[in-house]
């Protein structure tokens, strides 16, 4: 540009001339719309341009306090202009002077519906300094003991509508949500609930009639009574429960390919096209938990108890990875259990374990899993502690402690790869280290991550005392 023109021009704006849609674009990538709001100060022509954002993000910031965050949110619904909204999201500060209640939070949820919002994320965490009798309920009460409690909590309305593709919603717990009856989710495909109660027909209703091409659902509620939920639906994918107060869950879901379930009683699963179960619940029982039209076969299976697996593990003849939380409570029983219920375990490609090292001894416990594991290539092994080192305390006549649990024969002929992780210099975990060296004969790579938390990084005599168990072409590296 010639500096004539330049001087024939000196206020011009360039970045105002620009159309709407790319000023737009601009603000977006802010991150915020106070900071986009901010902009009406520049000119005239910004006044209102943030107003007709296609997303607002209003998240707290700028050392604003709780009334004031709350009264921005507000503001921020008020000026908006467009029609039509494409993504709006809230999320409120964790603080305990904020004082959210239903009645603040109504209208943002009515705004969503009004402007018929593509994305919706509403995020309420619960108050910081919660009263004791709350910490009580939820850690130690059963829930139908506060279900009188939760009839005549505050009801927060749910509204249809039918541009709403994806819901996040985060709610206080005391909070009744109530779905509205009327009108459809026509286009929504992933809903996300956590917090809040709600009657079993409500939600049946809203997941099984009034959202027909939902394919994502994650809950994690409570029924105000226990009851029984029954979940049908052509169109689910991916689905995760966790309702307390559920005494019969039925899931028929044609399309289902991955599933997690915790906090039920009974169960009828029906899934013919299920790829990956993530099993949350301590029990499962073959008279109370059913499965049927199910594939013998799964890309994952997760279970978070050993008291679990030899249902579970009956069901499905092969799996790629599997995955097995084991806890062994204190006791000779308790160890008897364990081994009753792991003596099947299905074939897997990838195995991982968990394993909470307190009562008993590791390598008993340990050969016992890996006994059927004659075809897992990659083995996993993460050393979870919870009350410091680890303190043997089982009795002498322990079948954890006889000689005989130490002498299982084990044939790991096609383990190539192992990870573990939060190991110690504890004498256990060095022999199960040896272990593998004498009996992974094609291993090539051993990965070990070792956890500040449990012990200090290991010395250079410690490392160079684990390589020297494995042959050279097996790749040896640590990880702190």
């Amino acid at each position: 540009m010639c500096e004539d023109h330049r001087r024939s021009c000196p206020g011009e704006d360039r970045i105002s001339s620009l159309p709407d849609e790319l000023l737009h674009g601009i603000l977006v990538r802010l991150r915020s719309t106070r900071a986009a709001g901010r902009t009406s100060v520049l000119s005239r022509r910004w006044r209102h341009v943030w107003a007709h954002l296609p997303e607002l993000l209003l998240v707290e910031g700028d050392g604003l306090d709780a009334p004031s965050f709350l009264d921005k949110v507000d503001g921020a619904l008020a000026g908006y202009s467009a029609p039509t909204l494409e993504r709006l999201s809230i999320s409120l500060p964790n603080r305990h002077d904020l004082g959210v209640s239903v009645r603040r939070v109504q209208p943002w949820l009515c705004f969503a519906s009004e402007r018929a919002v593509g994305a919706l994320c509403l995020l309420v965490p619960p108050p910081i300094s919660s009263p004791i009798e709350h910490v009580i309920m939820w850690t130690h009460r059963r829930p139908e003991h506060v279900v009188g409690k939760r009839d005549k909590a505050e009801v927060l309305y749910l509204p249809a509508w039918k541009g709403a593709t994806k819901i996040d919603l985060h709610l206080q717990r005391e909070w009744r949500l109530r779905p509205v009856s009327a009108g459809l989710f026509a286009s929504l495909t992933s809903l996300t609930i956590k917090g809040g109660c709600v009657k079993a027909r409500e939600l049946t209703a809203l997941v099984c009639t009034q959202c027909p091409r939902l394919k994502q659902l994650a809950l994690d509620l409570l029924l105000l009574i226990t009851s029984d939920i029954s979940l049908r639906s052509d169109s689910l994918q991916s689905l995760q429960l966790h309702i307390k107060n559920t005494r019969r869950l039925e899931i028929v879901a044609p399309r289902l390919e991955e599933l997690s379930v915790d906090e039920t009683t009974k169960a009828h699963i029906s899934a013919p096209n299920l790829a990956k179960l993530t099993w949350l619940s301590d029990v499962c029982d073959p008279r109370q938990h059913q499965f049927t039209d199910v594939s013998h076969r799964l890309r994952l299976l997760k279970i978070s108890s050993y008291s679990a697996v030899a249902h579970l593990t009956s069901q499905f003849d092969e799996v790629d990875d599997l995955e097995l939380e084991v806890h062994i409570p204190h006791g000779t029983a308790a160890y008897e259990s364990f081994l009753n219920e792991t003596t099947e375990l299905p074939k897997c490609k990838t195995f991982s374990i968990i394993f909470c090292k307190d009562y008993h001894d590791f390598m008993p416990s340990m050969l016992q899993l890996l006994r059927r594991c004659n075809s897992t290539r990659k083995l996993s092994v993460l050393f979870r502690r919870y009350d410091g080192p680890w303190v043997y305390s089982c009795t002498p006549s322990c079948p954890c402690r006889l000689e005989e649990s130490r002498n299982i024969g084990v044939i790991l002929s096609s383990l190539e790869e192992v990870e573990i992780t939060g190991l110690t210099d504890q004498k256990e975990e060095l022999e199960f280290l040896e272990f593998l060296s004498h009996n992974a004969a094609i291993l090539k790579k051993l990965a070990i991550n070792w956890v500040r938390l449990f012990s200090p990084p290991p010395t250079k005599e410690l490392r160079e005392k684990i390589r020297s168990m494995y042959r050279p072409n097996v790749s040896v590296k640590f990880h702190v």
